[in-house]
């Protein structure tokens, strides 16, 4: 869960994020030398708190807390949902803004993209897969491999191993609420 806190109070000395009033974490903005606070206007506040996982699904109350060098205080709280994805109804993704790039001396290959889910503008969970594979005595052999994470932009580089034929695709194998995607697969030679 992304949480993202500003205010336009010059004079904010610490900002607590409590969920269901139990605090996750306290900021005290680490500032440079002259400076006395943050402008949370100019430079809003973003919290990646990942104990969302642990909250059982249900109701909840996320409050911030913002306090002044004076001691005031002031807070907001909002009510968010932590949904089952096994209840949601399946959501199609697809790949995006695919780029396979070769650079014509080094056997190197660059493959990019994004991952995204219809309808939805978040990241999407779980791992971006490809697949490297090499023509070998004729037939089509796996020889490189690895991950990424599905939610943000992902670049594959890869040495390859050998000239001749090659293809390669990406693979999301998801749970629910996403649908797996596979691209079709993309053949190149390397000489």
């Amino acid at each position: 869960m992304v949480v993202r806190a500003e205010t336009p109070d010059k004079d904010v000395a610490r900002m607590s994020f409590l969920v269901d009033g139990q605090v996750v974490e306290n900021f005290t903005p680490n500032l440079r030398a002259g400076e006395k606070v943050r402008d949370y206007v100019k430079q809003p506040l973003y919290r990646d708190w990942q104990g969302i996982r642990r909250l059982a699904f249900g109701q909840h109350t996320l409050t911030v807390v913002a306090k002044d060098v004076s001691g005031n205080e002031s807070e907001q709280s909002l009510q968010f949902t932590r949904v089952d994805p096994r209840t949601l109804p399946w959501t199609k993704t697809r790949f995006t803004k695919l780029k396979l790039t070769r650079a014509k001396k080094a056997r190197r290959a660059i493959y990019k993209g994004t991952l995204v889910a219809q309808g939805l503008d978040f990241g999407v969970s779980g791992k971006v897969r490809v697949v490297w594979q090499a023509k070998r005595k004729g037939r089509w052999k796996k020889i490189h491999g690895g991950t990424k994470n599905a939610n943000k932009a992902f670049v594959f580089s890869q040495r390859l191993r050998y000239k001749g034929a090659w293809r390669v695709r990406l693979e999301y194998r998801a749970s629910k609420p996403y649908r797996t995607s596979v691209t079709r697969w993309k053949r190149f030679a390397v000489r």
